[in-house]
């Protein structure tokens, strides 16, 4: 590779990592966003290690409630069953994300005898 080569790639290297930045930088979180996301971004902003740790251990501390845990039970009995539509209407009633394993059961193209619409349609 030549010299010249070398120096407009280098440079266009430096023009990607500068603009990924401002990108960054410029990104506003929504209005509504919760307060251990804003936290986040204002450590991330500011160069706050700590700050940003502490942040992550609030949104930890909010999803790993007893609370949580049955809604999570719940729908993973349900999977368990073959109850894809039931388990798929739980979690959208509880505000839950399916894991992966019940994405892959309705793309397999498994479903509950009662619903064949709930194979996925990605």
């Amino acid at each position: 590779m030549t010299t010249g080569k070398k120096i407009v790639l280098g440079v266009a290297a430096v023009a990607v990592i500068l603009g990924g930045a401002v990108m960054v930088s410029a990104h506003d979180l929504p209005a509504n966003a919760p307060q251990w996301a804003q936290d986040a971004h204002a450590a991330l902003q500011s160069g706050d290690y700590n700050a940003w740790k502490t942040a992550q251990q609030q949104r930890f501390d909010e999803m790993t409630t007893e609370e949580h845990f049955n809604d999570l039970k719940a729908m993973e009995d349900l999977v368990s069953q073959g109850k894809y539509d039931e388990a798929r209407q739980y979690a959208q009633d509880h505000n839950l994300r399916p894991r992966s394993g019940f994405r892959h059961g309705f793309r397999a193209g498994r479903a509950s005898a009662n619903d064949q619409s709930a194979v996925l349609q990605e």
